[in-house]
């Protein structure tokens, strides 16, 4: 895992404080878990991505982004509902993280995924592998224990299957 620098880990939190801010301003219904949302359309992940500023070709990064917002578009846009959970979440692999959120069509799968990061007490996860058929694969960070600070510190947890 690739350690980040002081100045990366701003960076990142500043994203995150863009991310919450553009959401304030879309219309969801918030679950009681306050991670769980439902969305009645794809616009809201749209707006996901538009914070990003769009796509720039001359990344890798932001064009795997674009595959990735493209394969879910294509799998949730016929449904009225689905449910994703948002930051601190990271999608991608060992190589790459990107801001997109995890999405599933049935509200317990998502129940199960966030009751391994509240019982492992992970606040930053990734997706190490993501496969709709075989399942997810999720990678835990946390910061150290009594650290307060907003940065991830690259403590790395086990890896967990969630079957979805």
């Amino acid at each position: 895992m690739i350690n980040l620098t002081i100045e990366e880990k701003k960076v990142k939190v500043k994203q995150k404080i863009k991310l919450k801010k553009i959401l304030s301003e879309v219309d969801l219904d918030i679950d009681e878990i306050q991670q769980l949302y439902t969305p009645k359309s794809s616009e809201i992940l749209k707006k996901i991505f538009e914070i990003k500023g769009g796509v720039n070709l001359h990344t890798q990064e932001n064009l795997l982004d674009e595959t990735m917002l493209s394969n879910f578009l294509s799998k949730y846009n016929d449904n009225d509902v689905f449910y994703f959970i948002l930051p601190e979440v990271s999608l991608g692999n060992q190589y790459y993280e990107t801001s997109l959120p995890i999405l599933v069509l049935e509200k317990w799968k998502v129940n199960k995924i966030l009751e391994i990061i509240y019982l492992n007490k992970v606040d930053f996860i990734s997706i190490f592998s993501l496969d709709f058929k075989s399942g997810i694969i999720v990678n835990g960070y946390s910061d150290f224990p009594g650290e307060e600070n907003n940065y991830y510190d690259g403590q790395v947890y086990d890896y967990y299957l969630v079957n979805c």
